[in-house]
């Protein structure tokens, strides 16, 4: 029968599932960030997005590391090569139960991409307006539709209409 620990930190403590390599004064996230990073690759690196030591439960010694991925094709890649990072981490003196990846929920953009869309953010400019004329179109073209998505199709085809003019006007 395992014994129960009163938080993840002691468990890390007392079992030694952690090697100390000098750097005590850093919080266990992040010692489990560095250690994810230093024994994976670029792609992991690129496409983790979050990751946590889930404690352990019920009569589990060892806790679960939950890995969140940005796009759901690395979550399957990712699972598919669980084995080889519970080795790797295991090497570094990190014993794991389980790997589990899940997609993250919100979309992940590298700071170098959003530093560089804030220097290029381009101006936005407001969509010209139909002429009656082209009203009238769009009504005499949606006015056999059922009521249900009338409405609908007459706005889609609306900003339809506008962007095109817009695109016009630019060229």
């Amino acid at each position: 029968m395992a014994r129960s620990y009163e938080s993840l930190g002691s468990l890390v403590e007392n079992e030694g599932i952690f090697s100390s390599d000098g750097k005590g004064k850093l919080s266990l996230t992040k010692k489990i960030y560095m250690l994810w990073f230093s024994v994976n690759g670029d792609i992991e690196a690129k496409h983790t997005t979050g990751l946590y030591l889930a404690e352990p439960t019920g009569y589990d010694k060892y806790p679960t590391l939950v890995v969140y991925v940005d796009k759901p094709t690395f979550v399957q890649e990712f699972r598919t090569m669980k084995h080889i990072y519970l080795t790797r981490l295991e090497v570094k003196g990190l014993i794991l139960k389980d790997i589990q990846f899940v997609l993250s929920k919100d979309e992940y953009t590298p700071r170098s991409r959003i530093r560089n869309n804030r220097e290029e953010k381009k101006e936005i400019k407001p969509l010209p307006e139909l002429s009656d004329e082209e009203k009238e179109l769009i009504e005499w073209q949606t006015k056999d539709m059922p009521e249900s998505i009338r409405e609908t199709v007459s706005k889609a085809m609306s900003l339809l209409m506008r962007r095109q003019k817009l695109t016009d006007t630019q060229e």
